[in-house]
């Protein structure tokens, strides 16, 4: 083989394994809720999640176009104008597929829970609100409506390594109407890169195909 061939092969060699240390990219899914109308309740709408006691509020401020029923002093959207409020109780998430972590952005009037399930419904962990109350806005005499310390939009998330996460589930007032929900985030893919990519750039490190190895191998002969 010339010399001119050999280098060539190693270009190639060397691309690979460039391509094999990028880590597997995490398939992260944003939830914004923007896609409803005000008051629209959100079930299977949304590719692989199904959504229980959940319905849409949009921002009711005047600069809105078309504002809805939401009262955003109190209960600003993370981003965009719509929110997902707990009608009737608890909103549970279930997920078709592996998700690796779950998280979003709360405003509430009593303190949350947020517990990740398994497919065979056991508990993996779960995240609690720090305050009571994190509202915006003031009461009479400008007194913050929230607790001391809090603001809207705090952020609870549960996150699993092996991926295990099957089931959300997001209580705060048995009855429901307790808290808004933004931005649902889930991530279905895992950031470490496999086993099998690890061992193949091995292979190609044992192989002596990079070009430090493969220089290395010609001045020793």
């Amino acid at each position: 083989m010339s010399t001119l061939n050999k280098l060539a092969g190693v270009a190639a060699a060397a691309a690979l394994m460039a391509g094999a240390l990028q880590p597997a990219l995490a398939a992260t899914v944003t939830v914004g809720f923007e896609q409803f109308a005000d008051l629209d309740s959100v079930t299977n709408q949304i590719a692989g999640m199904s959504f229980s006691n959940a319905t849409v509020l949009r921002s009711g401020a005047p600069a809105v176009v078309n504002p809805g029923s939401l009262a955003d002093s109190e209960f600003p959207p993370h981003g965009g104008d719509n929110v997902v409020v707990d009608e009737g109780g608890a909103i549970t998430i279930d997920f078709t597929g592996s998700v690796f972590s779950v998280g979003a952005y709360f405003t509430y009037v009593t303190q949350l829970t947020f517990v990740a399930f398994d497919s065979s419904g056991g508990v993996l962990g779960s995240d609690q609100s720090t305050f009571q109350i994190n509202t915006g806005g003031f009461l009479f005499g400008g007194i913050p409506s929230g607790d001391a310390g809090s603001s809207p939009n705090e952020f609870l998330s549960f996150s699993s390594l092996s991926g295990s996460i099957a089931r959300i589930v997001i209580s705060g007032d048995i009855g429901g109407s307790s808290f808004v929900m933004d931005d649902l985030t889930v991530d279905t893919g895992n950031t470490v890169p496999e086993p099998m990519t690890l061992a193949l750039v091995g292979g190609l490190l044992g192989a002596g195909v990079v070009p430090g190895g493969w220089l290395r191998r010609r001045k020793s002969r």
